[in-house]
């Protein structure tokens, strides 16, 4: 595919610790012609290189992340202010996915993240998933989350929560025999 758009895109939501990032990477075994994109490279980015930090440590899970994400947020915040999908439009091009046939945004937050595919006309000749990864509590804080106030009360965490037009809503409680499970349909429709 050559500077087109995509023949798939899917919008990958769902809280911290919900396991966004290992449905992808799952996904992704089974997937070709395809780029993985996150809204939060191009801001993690800028922000290491305004304060002096190390981009690839705020990547990872670590709590190097946890220790900016608050100052992070504010930060982004004002930028978004004036231009809601400026990070969104700056990842697509950083990644290079006019190049791909499928994209996945792995962090999908914001009801304008979901609209700015599914409502734009740009993407009219595209399918559009918006897929929610759902844990519990009690499964999210062995994978480490507690909640963070100014963070987990925010619109970077709950901007989607109200949200109801989920094309797959998947359950991340249980093995990864039974999220792959859950994952088949969609990997299934995109092969198709």
């Amino acid at each position: 595919m050559d500077n087109k758009n995509p023949k798939t895109v899917l919008l990958i939501s769902g809280k911290r610790k919900s396991g966004k990032d290992f449905c992808v990477d799952l996904l992704s075994k089974y997937l070709s012609d395809f780029v993985v994109f996150r809204i939060a490279a191009p801001i993690k980015r800028q922000f290491a290189k305004d304060h002096g930090l190390d981009f690839d440590r705020l990547l990872d899970a670590t709590h190097y992340k946890e220790d900016y994400r608050q100052q992070m947020v504010v930060w982004s915040e004002r930028i978004r202010a004036s231009d809601p999908n400026y990070f969104l439009r700056l990842t697509i091009e950083e990644s290079n996915a006019k190049c791909k046939s499928i994209w996945i945004l792995s962090d999908t937050r914001r009801l304008c993240d979901v609209q700015y595919f599914k409502a734009n006309q740009e993407f009219k000749d595209s399918r559009v998933l918006a897929i929610r990864i759902s844990a519990s509590v009690e499964t999210r804080v062995k994978r480490g989350w507690s909640f963070t106030a100014g963070i987990d009360d925010k619109e970077t965490e709950c901007g989607l929560d109200s949200y109801t037009d989920w094309d797959y809503v998947i359950d991340n409680d249980g093995s990864e025999d039974d999220l792959m499970n859950e994952l088949k349909p969609i990997i299934q429709l995109i092969n198709s």
